[in-house]
C-alpha cells in the first residue's frame, strides 16, 4: 500500500499547540508515531515533562525554535535541528521563542506510546 496526503488538508487534532497534523492516522502508518506540530511561543509539544518507557521520540524544527527540557538540563533546537529523546528520559518541549515554531514529532514503537 502506497498513501498520499497534503499535510496542510489534514484537521488539526485537539493538544495545547495551535495545530497538530496527525500524518500517521492519516496514512495508516501502525508502526510509528508521526506528527506536524505549530507550536506559538510559550506552548509545549503536547504534554508536560513525561516519559515514555519503551517509546523513542525524535523532535525535528522545520522553522522556528523549541527547548526540549530533560533531567540533563535544557537542549535548544533551532530550524534543521533534530532532538532525539530516548525510552524513560524524561522531556518537556515548547516553545520559549519569540516565532511560530512547526515540528516534527516522530515516535515508536506507536503502540508503546504511553506516558509518564
Amino acid at each position: 500500500m502506497v498513501e498520499r496526503v497534503s499535510v496542510s488538508d489534514l484537521p488539526d487534532t485537539p493538544n495545547p499547540t495551535s495545530g497538530k497534523k496527525e500524518v500517521d492516522e492519516a496514512v495508516g502508518a501502525e508502526a510509528f508515531g508521526f506528527n506536524v506540530y505549530e507550536v506559538r511561543p510559550g506552548e509545549q509539544i503536547p504534554w508536560g515533562y513525561h516519559s515514555h518507557p519503551d517509546h523513542e521520540e525524535l523532535f525535528y524544527v522545520l522553522a522556528g525554535a523549541i527547548a526540549v527540557e530533560t533531567e540533563e538540563g535544557t537542549v535548544r533546537a533551532e530550524s534543521g535541528d533534530a532532538v532525539f529523546v530516548a525510552p524513560g528520559e524524561k522531556n518537556r518541549a515548547h516553545n520559549d521563542g519569540d516565532e511560530t515554531a512547526r515540528v516534527l514529532a516522530v515516535g515508536a514503537p506507536k503502540d508503546a506510546d504511553a506516558r509518564r
